[in-house]
């Protein structure tokens, strides 16, 4: 299959939805409120939003995250142990806990997008995000602003209820506008309308976006009331002040804060019900948007070659098929599939050969020709019993170009995987998808472990805490918690590791189940395989957390095997693919090993590699033949202005050249070792570094001048 290259669309992303108030607090929103209505048609909701994720960096770990640039957009807080949040909604019906409430988080399961709180009131209750719970971070009053009681909790439980009220108000008309445009009221094709919306609202044309409900309040309610005091006074929180204390601004910021809210709530429920609108099965199929495609999941995929334009002018593909993501390949998706599926991506490929097949007829080529221009182009793709047949020999005039692709143990196929250009697609770009779509909460098929790459059927099930065995070296007792309780107990040992203690909760039959389900490489794990990865996982995400609590990164060294030999812990981390590399480069050097096969780095979410076998000793051959003199003048000027950078610039410095330093080092320290490292590397690179001379920073700063075009200073 030829894949020919196309503008993608981007993932639309949607802002977090502030839940509703336990109050009608939207009736200060003025006409737009559908008050007094009858109920609109019901339509279905949707628990499931596209959002993008930024990690916080160390200087800003635990506090507010930074307003979005654009307003459809939205950043999800990585919650830190000790931070404060406020209470927006719970989806919990039996729980005391109300919208303004305060807590301190406890820790945060990003996989079960979880944050386990100590809340102030004495509850203990965890917000599950994905099930509908919101939360955000608890932080000062606006800079600028004075404090309104002088508590800052009370100030922000006030605007997150308003954010609450603005947003529930928010939904409300959304869901009042749709039934007139792609609802039970509306006329036409509501796919193509839904369609022609979201594709608005994702390239941000105005035409569509200015079509939308709008945030247009009266100045004064019904009865005489001032719309913001009403609303400001509904939500206040016991401790704020009352409405004549505050300031100008500080009346200003409640506008606001219900205005943001309601008009990211609008556009956030329209695309809910848009793509509902526009899915080809006509229910919930967010969970499978390709922003919620993992290793493991089920998504839907799709060519990059599929791609079409209807005729409204948006892209369609006319087939997408169900799979579960098993890897990923130059950044195209490899996934499995069932055979139903298998049987589909056959019958899609022969149905292109076929359209080709005509199309070259109608262009005249010559009959004895056809079979081998379509050859030439598309892969001749078909069905030998059980086995796909996968012919490529006219593709690439390799006789051997032929590949048969068998279902695995489950019966799953991995169709022209690490070949073709597949992508996860949205379900509801489809015209037709094949395949069983799961439900929401079930398209996790297993977890791909982090740092062994072990596919687990779930990963509640972790090593929590490993204690050396001081009689027999190399030996460890493992204590294995699921979802955080201590449930059993492994011995960790170089001749073998085995299960050692299991309890009531956690018994044999459960092991056993979680055992068969394991996979190493594709194939089944043994006991001692899964237990030496989840001891491996325990260790290495410590070394993280030990690394990133120094400013730095964790980097490892991994053998031909892909056995870790060695971790390192890095700081300052490395900034850029150059500077990556020759970290790399530092790293085999000042760490030989007989089995050294590559480094790589932890960037939070994944290893990327540093400098494998290869890259060394192309690095050994970048010598220049002879050093010319703008060489030798560049150096001696980077050389002597080591001398002006303080602390701060000598750090980033070593970030942009790849040296790892010591956070305990002086700036003496640091400068003389980004200065012999320099030099070190003037050296490979043929210059007579030790001949040159060395020049204070000013007579450096000079010679640039000079050699930039300046006249010589005392001239």
């Amino acid at each position: 299959m030829t894949s020919t290259p196309r503008p993608r669309r981007r993932a639309t992303e949607a802002s977090p939805d502030p839940l509703a108030l336990p109050h009608d607090a939207d009736d200060a929103f003025g006409d737009r409120h559908p008050a007094n209505r009858r109920e609109p048609d019901p339509l279905p909701d949707s628990a499931h939003r596209v959002v993008s994720v930024q990690q916080p960096s160390p200087a800003t770990a635990g506090a507010a995250t930074p307003e979005p640039t654009n307003r459809w957009e939205s950043i999800v807080t990585v919650y830190q142990p000790g931070q404060r949040v406020v209470l927006v909604h719970t989806s919990d019906p039996h729980t005391d806990l109300r919208p303004g409430d305060t807590g301190t988080v406890r820790r945060q399961d990003q996989h079960r997008s979880t944050v386990h709180i100590d809340w102030d009131t004495g509850s203990r209750l965890s917000m599950c995000l994905d099930a509908g719970d919101r939360i955000q971070p608890l932080t000062d009053a606006t800079p600028g602003t004075q404090q309104p009681s002088g508590d800052t909790d009370g100030w922000a439980a006030t605007l997150a209820r308003l954010a609450a009220a603005g947003a529930e108000a928010g939904r409300g008309v959304a869901e009042w506008w749709a039934q007139d445009t792609i609802g039970g009221r509306a006329t036409g094709d509501v796919r193509a309308t839904a369609r022609r919306v979201l594709a608005g609202i994702d390239d941000g044309d105005p035409a569509v976006l200015d079509g939308l409900p709008t945030f247009t309040p009266p100045v004064r309610w019904h009865d005489g009331r001032d719309t913001a005091e009403l609303r400001y006074t509904e939500a206040a929180h016991h401790q704020a002040p009352d409405w004549r204390d505050l300031t100008d601004a500080q009346r200003a910021e409640t506008i606001d804060t219900s205005q943001e809210a309601f008009d990211t709530a609008v556009v956030e429920r329209v695309v809910e019900l848009c793509r509902l609108a526009a899915s080809p099965t006509g229910t919930d199929v967010s969970h499978l948007h390709p922003e919620h495609v993992r290793i493991g999941r089920i998504g839907v995929f799709s060519g990059d070659w599929a791609w079409t334009v209807d005729a409204a002018g948006a892209d369609r593909i006319a087939v997408g098929f169900v799979g579960t993501l098993i890897d990923r390949w130059n950044g195209w998706a490899v996934f499995s599939c069932t055979r139903e599926v298998a049987e589909a991506i056959v019958a899609d490929q022969q149905e292109h050969r076929r359209e080709l097949r005509e199309s070259l007829q109608r262009q005249g080529v010559p009959e004895p020709e056809l079979d081998q221009r379509v050859n030439a182009e598309l892969t001749d793709l078909r069905f030998d019993g059980d086995v796909i047949i996968a012919d490529q020999r006219a593709q690439y005039d390799d006789p051997e170009a032929i590949e048969r692709i068998s279902p695995d143990r489950e019966g799953q196929y991995v169709v022209m995987g690490w070949n073709w250009c597949w992508e996860a697609v949205a379900p509801h770009d489809c015209d037709r998808i094949v395949g069983d779509l799961p439900a929401p909460g079930a398209q996790q098929q297993f977890v791909e472990l982090p740092h062994t790459r072990l596919r687990v059927p779930h990963d509640r099930l972790r090593v929590s805490a490993l204690q050396a065995m001081p009689e027999t070296p190399g030996t460890s007792l493992a204590t294995l918690a699921l979802d955080g309780t201590p449930v059993a107990a492994a011995m960790i040992a170089p001749d073998g590791s085995h299960m050692s203690q299991l309890t009531a909760t956690f018994g044999r039959k459960d092991w056993a189940a979680f055992l068969s389900s394991c996979r190493h490489h594709g194939r089944p794990a043994s006991e001692g395989q899964v237990l030496d990865a989840l001891a491996t996982e325990c260790q290495v995400t410590d070394a993280v957390h030990l690394a990133a609590a120094d400013g730095g990164v964790l980097t490892r060294l991994l053998g031909a095997d892909g056995t870790v030999l060695r971790l390192r812990p890095v700081w300052p981390a490395p900034i850029g693919h150059h500077a990556r590399m020759r970290l790399g480069q530092r790293l085999r050097r000042e760490n030989p090993h007989p089995q050294t096969y590559l480094w790589q780095l932890w960037t939070g979410t994944e290893w990327k590699q540093l400098a494998g076998p290869a890259d060394l000793d192309a690095a050994a051959d970048t010598r220049a033949e002879e050093p010319n003199a703008g060489q030798v003048l560049a150096f001696v000027i980077a050389d002597s202005l080591y001398e002006r950078l303080d602390r701060r610039q000598l750090i980033e410095q070593a970030a942009r050249d790849g040296i790892p330093l010591d956070p305990q080092m002086d700036e003496d320290q640091m400068r003389a070792l980004l200065r012999d490292t320099h030099r070190e590397e003037g050296r490979q690179a043929g210059l007579p570094v030790d001949d040159l001379p060395t020049l204070s920073a000013a007579d450096g700063l000079e010679l640039g001048r000079i050699a930039a075009g300046g006249t010589p200073a005392d001239q």
